[in-house]
């Protein structure tokens, strides 16, 4: 059994990490943590999970024992530390996150304004959406099984990913240029690092005003990392898509 550990298992991705994890034939839930919620059981926090996991959710410190790999659901800025502990006590990391989305750090500071604490962990990670990573250009899947960090893409970065690779796979595309539609809400998704939890994602009316901000947020870079020609071409693109 592959003994799994999860970092912000409380959030929206978090918490169904946790659901998905339990059915897994190969999978034993090890440890869980939360900023906000330490010494409480999980499944009082999520009553799907009432008689499935009872987990008491740990304090982060406390997250590497007995662990052969470690998901992170946290904003961005916060996974690279946990990386470089992972990495250093050779635990597998998997960031559900943004710090390891961008192989580029000048595009990371753009879109996230950071900087790379630890470069030298970033010349170890890999992007991935496992479903595709086999046809994908720049890596295989054995270099994804050789990986000690693993970023994954966000939501809608995803959700377009997967919908346009059948098409990029067979040719019937040759490159993806544009997006079909996309969408934001608010500046910051996800739950976020804060004290409290909803069960609910955040949901408005959406009108053009609401499409204006997609340059400025995560989503274009993400992207680009795999089908655009370059971070220019992709504003570009997108700034015609949406008529702004």
């Amino acid at each position: 059994m592959i003994k799994v550990s999860i970092i912000g298992a409380t959030g929206y991705a978090g918490a169904e990490l946790v659901r998905l994890l339990l059915s897994h034939p190969k999978v034993e839930l090890k440890n869980i943590s939360s900023k906000s919620f330490v010494g409480e059981t999980i499944d009082k926090i999520y009553n799907n999970l009432n008689k499935y996991c009872d987990k008491v959710l740990i304090d982060e410190n406390n997250i590497f024992e007995d662990s052969d790999v470690i998901f992170a659901s946290l904003p961005a800025g916060l996974s690279e530390e946990i990386a470089k502990k992972c990495f250093e006590k050779n635990i597998l990391f998997i960031d559900l996150g943004a710090d390891f989305r961008l192989s580029n750090e000048e595009d990371y500071k753009k879109w996230y304004k950071k900087d790379y604490k630890y470069k030298e962990i970033h010349k170890e990670a890999i992007y991935s959406i496992p479903e595709i990573i086999k046809f994908d250009k720049f890596y295989n899947k054995k270099s994804l099984k050789k990986a000690k960090i693993i970023g994954n893409p966000g939501c809608y970065p995803t959700s377009i990913a997967l919908a346009l690779s059948p098409a990029l796979i067979n040719k019937i595309i040759e490159k993806f240029i544009k997006l079909n539609e996309t969408i934001k809400s608010d500046k910051t998704l996800g739950k976020g690092y804060t004290i409290g939890h909803s069960y609910f994602c955040n949901i408005k009316n959406l009108n053009k005003e609401d499409y204006e901000d997609i340059i400025n947020y995560e989503i274009a870079p993400t992207l680009r990392e795999y089908w655009f020609d370059n971070e220019d071409k992709a504003e570009k693109e997108i700034k015609e898509l949406l008529n702004i």
